[in-house]
């Protein structure tokens, strides 16, 4: 048996918690796995996330409507593509949406793209 869930931790970072059931143990015992975006954070006042790595940032702007963020523009250095920086943003404020249960359009093709290989986050699209 296993399952997977958000959890918002009360510094606003979004974590995917996972729980397995492993075959033949008591139904009571389950083994947690948490997996948390703490390098991914919200600028609100920008209307962007942001990640810092080797020495830069990489951002996705949105704009936000009642329930809804919409993903603009994602924006990532030279220096740091092809490093799977983008993706690794993406999923942290994919899971900040699912987080704060809005639901998401993607007007960025890299998120939009994104979205396409990860159907986890189909529960997401408006």
């Amino acid at each position: 048996m296993a399952g997977r869930g958000t959890v918002e931790l009360p510094d606003g970072k979004a974590c995917q918690a996972f729980f397995v059931r492993p075959t033949g143990t008591d139904p009571g015992r389950y083994r947690y796995m948490m997996s948390c975006m703490s390098d991914v954070r919200d600028n609100k006042s920008k209307h962007r996330f942001e990640m810092d790595a080797g020495g830069d940032s990489a951002a996705a702007y949105y704009t936000l409507a009642p329930g809804v963020i919409t993903f603009n523009h994602t924006e990532v250095p030279p220096t740091l593509r092809g490093q799977g920086i983008a993706s690794r943003l993406i999923r942290g404020a994919l899971e900040a949406a699912r987080a704060q249960r809005m639901k998401v359009v993607p007007r960025c093709s890299f998120v939009a793209a994104y979205l396409a290989r990860h159907s986890e986050f189909n529960d997401l699209l408006r």
